[in-house]
């Protein structure tokens, strides 16, 4: 009797990271909603793909880190914008930082 051991791909299938199609923008009333995730720190939107996340402490330090800038005394009040993400097939590696507008409610 022979065993074959299943790769993932196998048994579940394989995805194709989102088309980066570029020029999205992110809303405001979504960047002023509260962090949901328990280890949720700051934002990041992916203007390649649209997708809005949200990172962890570590995670920002590592993007301020390779922005050679200092994290402010209220990150979250600031968001990072890329233009890929680990969702899509973008390419530019740029990554900025961004006040959140202040919404009125």
């Amino acid at each position: 009797m022979s065993t074959k051991i299943k790769t993932a791909e196998e048994l579940f299938g394989s995805t194709k990271r989102i088309n980066a199609t570029g020029g999205h923008k992110v809303n405001s009333l979504d960047l002023a909603k509260p962090l949901e995730w328990e280890q949720g720190f700051m934002r990041l939107f992916c203007e390649g793909c649209g997708n809005l996340v949200e990172i962890n402490q570590r995670f920002a330090e590592v993007i301020f880190h390779s922005l050679d800038r200092k994290m402010p005394d209220n990150p979250r009040e600031f968001y990072f914008q890329s233009k890929r993400c680990g969702y899509c097939d973008g390419q530019d590696n740029t990554i900025k930082l961004f006040a959140i507008p202040k919404v009125n409610a």
